[in-house]
C-alpha cells in the first residue's frame, strides 16, 4: 500500500525515516526503510544475499532470472520480434515506443461511500470536475499520454467505510463491488482516511506491490485493489493516486529494498545505477522528500544537502507546484495499464487454466497448481516475490512459473516444471506431481 502526505507523530521502534535511516544486515535478513516504517527482507528466499558493499545495504544476486543462463549473468537482451502494442515499450526495436496506436480509454469506477441513509456525497459536476483534471494531468505531446472516463457511479451505503482507516482498507476492497473480468481502476470516495492516526488524502494499491519497475512488498498483494481519495485533498491528488495505482513511486521512494542482480566478475549492477536510486525512474531527479527538503510559495525548494528536486512532479510531496509526469514516468504507467488488462480476465470466477509446460499466463502471472471447487487444477495467480528456488510457504509466494513444493529437507521451495528438452534445469522425474520439475530449484544435485 502507498498513501500521500507526510507523517508527524512521535516515534515508535518501528518508525524510520527515509533518506536518513540507512538499511542493514542482519545475517542474511535485510532491514529497510519504506514509507517511513522499517521492512524485512529475507535474501535467501530471493535466491540473494544481504550485501554491504558497493550498493549499500541490499540484497544481491550474482545471476540473471532463472531460464536466461545462456546469456549472461545479466540475462537476455529485450527481443524486438513482436508487433507493437500500447504497453510503454518499443516491443518492434525501430527506437520508437507505441507508435502510431489508438491506445485504450482507461475506465474509472467511481465508487462513492454513503451513510446508510445513501445520500450522495459526490454530486456528478465534482466527478466531471475531477476528471477534466485528471486528463489534464495524463496529457502530453509525445504520444505518451493516457485518456480517462467515468464508468456509471456505484453508491456504496456503508457507513462503517466511510472512514477509512488501517484495519478498514483491506475490508472495504474486499467487501465492494469491484469489476470481475473487465479492467477499470476502482476510485473509492470516502470521507476520511487515516493511516498511523494521521489524515491522509488519499492511497492506493501499486500492481502487485510493484512501483518503478521492482516489487516494493515481500507480501501477497490485492488482485485488483483501488484508489482511495478522502474529502480534504489536493486538486492533484487523485492524479497522484492512480500514478501509484500505474506503478510509479514517490519521487523520494528509497531504494534499498530493490533487489539488486549483479555480475559476478565485474560486480556491476546489470541496470544503470539511476534505476537503483530514489523513485527507480531514470529522468527524475534525486528528490530527498520532505524529512529534509523544504518548498515555498513560488515552488522554490531548499534541500539540506543542495539537492534540487522536481516539484512540478505529480509523485512528489509538493503539491501546490505539482502538474506533470515526466516521459519514463508515462511509459511506465502505460506498461502497469497493460499489465493490469492482461490480468483482470484471469481474476474472475472462472479464472484463466494453464499448462504449467506451457508459459501460457499473462505477463506477470505464474501458472500454478490452486484449489478450484474442491479439486486441484492449474491456474495463473499473479506473481509472488520468491524466485525459484527460494524458500516457501505457500504457492501465492512464487514466480515465474514456480510452484511451491516440499524439498527433500523437508523445506518448501519454488520449483518450475520442467520439459526434457526445457532450458535452465534438470528435470526431477518422481516428484509426486504429474508435472517434471526443475532439479537444481530444489537444491537436488541432477544425476
Amino acid at each position: 500500500m502507498t498513501e500521500e502526505g507526510a507523517v508527524c507523530r512521535e516515534r515508535t521502534p518501528l518508525d524510520c525515516r527515509p533518506g536518513l535511516d540507512p538499511a542493514r544486515c542482519e545475517g542474511d535478513v535485510l532491514w529497510a526503510c519504506g514509507e517511513g516504517h522499517w521492512q524485512r527482507w529475507d535474501c535467501a528466499r530471493q535466491l540473494a544475499r544481504c550485501d554491504t558493499g558497493p550498493f549499500g545495504a541490499r540484497c544481491v544476486r550474482s545471476r540473471a532470472l532463472p531460464g536466461a543462463e545462456d546469456c549472461g549473468p545479466c540475462g537476455c537482451p529485450p527481443s524486438y520480434a513482436t508487433p507493437e502494442v500500447c504497453d510503454g515499450r518499443d516491443n518492434d526495436g525501430d527506437g520508437f515506443v507505441d507508435e502510431n496506436l489508438d491506445c485504450p480509454v482507461v475506465t474509472l469506477l467511481p465508487i462513492v461511500v454513503t451513510d446508510d441513509a445513501g445520500e450522495h456525497a459526490y454530486p456528478p459536476e465534482e466527478l466531471e470536475d475531477e476528471l477534466r483534471r485528471l486528463n489534464t494531468d495524463f496529457a502530453r505531446d509525445d504520444g505518451l499520454g493516457l485518456v480517462f472516463e467515468w464508468a456509471p457511479t456505484v453508491t456504496l451505503a456503508e457507513e462503517r467505510w466511510k472512514v477509512v482507516r488501517d484495519g478498514t482498507l483491506h475490508e472495504l476492497l474486499a467487501g465492494a463491488p469491484l469489476p470481475v473480468d473487465t479492467f477499470v481502476v476502482p476510485v473509492f470516495f470516502v470521507d476520511e482516511i487515516w493511516v498511523d492516526d494521521v489524515p491522509r488524502p488519499g492511497l492506493a494499491t501499486p500492481p502487485n506491490g510493484t512501483c518503478g519497475g521492482q516489487r516494493r512488498t515481500p507480501h501477497p498483494q490485492p488482485p485488483v485493489g483501488g484508489v482511495v481519495v478522502a474529502k480534504p485533498r489536493w486538486p492533484t491528488t487523485l492524479s497522484h493516486e492512480i500514478g501509484h495505482y500505474l506503478g510509479l513511486c514517490h519521487t523520494h521512494q528509497t531504494t534499498e529494498d530493490a533487489l539488486v542482480v549483479e555480475d559476478p566478475e565485474t560486480g556491476r549492477a546489470c541496470v544503470d545505477a539511476c534505476a537503483l536510486e530514489g523513485d527507480g525512474i531514470c529522468d527524475t531527479p534525486r528528490d530527498p522528500g520532505p524529512t529534509q527538503c523544504t518548498f515555498d510559495d513560488g515552488c522554490l525548494v531548499t534541500c539540506e544537502r543542495g539537492e534540487q528536486p522536481d516539484t512540478a512532479n505529480l509523485m512528489s510531496y509538493y503539491p501546490t507546484c505539482r502538474h506533470a509526469f515526466t516521459p519514463e514516468q508515462a511509459r511506465t504507467m502505460r506498461h502497469a495499464a497493460a499489465l493490469r488488462r492482461g490480468w483482470q480476465p484471469c481474476l474472475g470466477p472462472e479464472g484463466c487454466p494453464c499448462n504449467p509446460l506451457g508459459g501460457d499466463c499473462p505477463e506477470g502471472m505464474t501458472c500454478r497448481r490452486m484449489q478450484v471447487e474442491g479439486a486441484t487444477a492449474w491456474m495463473c495467480g499473479l506473481d509472488g516475490a520468491t524466485l525459484p528456488g527460494g524458500r516457501c510457504d505457500d504457492p501465492a509466494e512464487c514466480s515465474h512459473g514456480s510452484t511451491c513444493v516440499i524439498a527433500g529437507d523437508g523445506i518448501g521451495r519454488c520449483a518450475r516444471p520442467c520439459s526434457p528438452i526445457g532450458p535452465g534445469c534438470t528435470c526431477l522425474l518422481e516428484t509426486g506431481l504429474e508435472v517434471a520439475l526443475c532439479a537444481e530449484d530444489l537444491g537436488v544435485e541432477p544425476e
